[in-house]
């Protein structure tokens, strides 16, 4: 199910009321019902599992989404900098798994990635797992959604 801009969910670290906060777009009932989410260790490895979700679906294309594991500051410089905290927190919601595709930098960056993710049909969203709560909750939650606006 190709969207027209790509749907951005955060996990949340507390899912009591719900799993996933819509960023960014908010996929209906249906579609959600239907979504493939997927995790890949790289790029061409979502591609390939892309294109298989949607040819074995039926009777349409599902939204695909892929899981990102993010970790978000105000320049990729901090970002790196928070890795080897995250690596090490025990309350830490991201699993760092080496097969799970991963994103260290800055919101812009991210927001670049996910619109090439879209673009070239490997995904129609993402699902956004937080391998450290601050900044990169508050930056996501604040900042993403003025991008995809303003494009």
């Amino acid at each position: 199910m190709r969207t027209q801009t790509p749907v951005v969910g955060l996990l949340d670290s507390d899912p009591t009321d719900h799993l996933v906060t819509w960023v960014v777009g908010a996929p209906d009932t249906v579609a959600l019902e239907h979504a493939v989410r997927i995790n890949a260790t790289d790029l061409r490895d979502a591609q390939q599992q892309s294109i298989r979700a949607r040819a074995a679906s039926d009777p349409g294309p599902p939204l695909v989404l892929l899981d990102i594991e993010v970790l978000i500051d105000i320049s990729a410089e901090a970002a790196r900098g928070h890795l080897h905290c995250a690596h090490h927190t025990v309350s830490t919601p991201g699993t760092t798994d080496p097969s799970i595709t991963s994103y260290v930098g800055t919101v812009r960056g991210l927001y670049d990635l996910i619109r090439d993710l879209h673009a070239l049909a490997i995904a129609d969203g993402v699902v956004l797992i937080p391998l450290a709560p601050d900044p990169t909750v508050d930056l996501v939650t604040s900042r993403l959604p003025l991008l995809f606006t303003a494009a």
